[in-house]
């Protein structure tokens, strides 16, 4: 996890650099305030069931 300032966080730098799988710990003045992470692999937290429906259906 790489760490910014908010200061010098450049947002749309930052998220092109989140879509190629980074993630950012924000700080202000040395202090952790947020974290900047890619979403797309915690859409499909769950398995894909389509298998087991037509197993029992």
């Amino acid at each position: 996890m790489l760490t910014v300032n908010l200061a010098d966080a450049k947002l749309p730098e930052l998220v092109k650099k989140v879509i190629d799988g980074n993630e950012f710990l924000i700080t202000q003045e040395g202090e952790p305030v947020a974290r900047l992470l890619p979403i797309a692999g915690r859409l499909n937290r769950f398995p894909d069931l389509s298998d087991f429906r037509a197993s029992i259906s």
